[in-house]
């Protein structure tokens, strides 16, 4: 009787230790960032806007093609506005819309427009890339 009360307090053992090692063995599941929807609606802002610019003019859109796409990124913009951003990376998606659409090829002067260009390098990152 001894021997099995042993094997069964080994066993028992043995079991917790598996049992405690699973989350050890098992990858971490990432949990979905707050501002997920927010992220995915601003780089599709981005990469529309920069769809538009490079391709209405160069691949003669018809008007109704333009006017279908300006009324998407017009709805992104809208939902990107109004989703409040819960983490830094909704912040820096964005700043990142907001830089890509205010981008202008020559300095800017207006102080707001300086005040707001050094608000966006702050919450993007100095050596971040935003694309033109």
């Amino acid at each position: 009787m001894t021997k099995t009360v042993h094997s069964t307090r080994r066993s028992m053992f043995v079991g917790a230790a598996a049992l405690a090692a699973v989350p050890l063995a098992t990858p971490a599941m990432a949990l979905p960032s707050p501002d997920a929807a927010l992220i995915r609606d601003a780089e599709r802002a981005i990469s529309l806007k920069h769809e538009i610019n490079a391709k209405a003019v160069a691949e003669n859109w018809d008007d109704d093609t333009v006017a279908a796409r300006c009324e998407e990124l017009n709805a992104l913009f809208d939902a990107v506005s109004e989703m409040p951003a819960f983490s830094r990376a909704g912040l820096e998606a964005k700043a990142k819309l907001l830089a890509v659409d205010t981008a202008r090829s020559e300095p800017a002067t207006d102080q707001v427009e300086i005040l707001l260009a050094s608000l966006l390098r702050d919450l993007i990152g100095a050596a971040a890339q935003v694309p033109a």
